[in-house]
C-alpha cells in the first residue's frame, strides 16, 4: 500500500523520475523504495529531503567498484549501466508505520525540486 501510494504520487511529477516496477505476479517485501532521477538532480533532491527532516540513503553502488572487486582488476567503465544506476538511484523512506503525511511531505519536496 505504501509503495503504491508513492507510485501514484510520483508518477505525474516529472518525466525524469523513474520508480521501481514490480510485475503483477511477483511478490516483493519492498524493504526499500528506490527511485531513479537524473544524476544532476540526485544530490539536490537528497539535500532538500534531509533539510526537511526526511531520511534517505544511497543503497545501490556498483559491486565492481567496491574495494574487493576493484583490487581484482575491475574498473570504472567495465559496467556502464550499473555505474549510471549507481549515480542516479536513491531510496525514499519506507517502513510499516510510515504515516501518509510523511509520504505527502516526501512527494512535495520532490515536486519542488523537479518542477
Amino acid at each position: 500500500l505504501l509503495a503504491k501510494r508513492y507510485n501514484e504520487a510520483l508518477m505525474g511529477i516529472h518525466k525524469s523520475i523513474r520508480c521501481q516496477v514490480i510485475p503483477h505476479k511477483v511478490y516483493s517485501a519492498r524493504h526499500l523504495y528506490a527511485v531513479r532521477v537524473p544524476k544532476s538532480k540526485r544530490c539536490k533532491l537528497i539535500q532538500e529531503l534531509v533539510n526537511n527532516g526526511i531520511s534517505t540513503n544511497i543503497h545501490y553502488r556498483p559491486v565492481h567498484l567496491q574495494p574487493y572487486y576493484h583490487n581484482l582488476g575491475f574498473k570504472n567503465g567495465d559496467f556502464p549501466e550499473a555505474e549510471i544506476h549507481g549515480e542516479t538511484v536513491f531510496s525514499l523512506p519506507l517502513f510499516p508505520d510510515l504515516p501518509s503525511q510523511a509520504q505527502t511531505k516526501v512527494v512535495r519536496v520532490i515536486r519542488k525540486v523537479l518542477t
